[in-house]
């Protein structure tokens, strides 16, 4: 059976892409080995030394390795950028106006928008800030709980 994460806050500190993939990989399940045929490596030591920081990502396997792992694809690229090269991540960064937004995160910013009968939500007071963080501690939770589902439905 699975090991379920439970999640908590996230610190300041930059995620390393070997901490994130490690995560990432608990979450999903999936062994070195399956992840390495998902990206195209013949052997799962590759991971392996990714997972341990023996040896850097490589950028272009990006997309492979969101999908296999289930992440956002510039999500991980840019944890990947910051690490590797945090002065091109930093150009991007001020490019684009800081963080890179993600398709989930468009996602729900579009529903946010959706749901705001002006189409500006703003959360200015205490109250409402406290609001926001229940929401994102739920939603948190039951991702947690889809992933123990997907657990229960495999060992049915």
């Amino acid at each position: 059976m699975r090991k379920t994460i439970t999640p908590t806050k996230p610190t300041k500190q930059a995620a390393s892409v070997a901490n994130y993939l490690s995560a990432m990989m608990d979450l999903t399940g999936k062994t070195q080995k399956q992840i390495a045929e998902e990206v195209g490596y013949p052997r799962p030591n590759v991971i392996s030394m990714i997972k341990n920081g023996d040896i850097n990502m490589p950028l272009d396997k990006t997309p492979e390795f969101a999908k296999a792992i289930g992440a956002d694809p510039a999500h991980l690229l840019m944890i990947a950028l910051r690490e590797y090269q945090p002065g091109v991540a930093a150009v991007i960064d001020s490019l684009l106006g800081g963080e890179v937004v993600t398709e989930k995160e468009r996602t729900l910013l579009k529903t946010l928008r959706e749901l705001s009968p002006y189409n500006d939500l703003v959360a200015e007071t205490e109250e409402e800030i406290e609001a926001l963080k229940l929401f994102v501690e739920i939603a948190s939770k039951r991702q947690a709980l889809r992933v123990v589902d997907k657990d229960a439905l495999k060992d049915a």
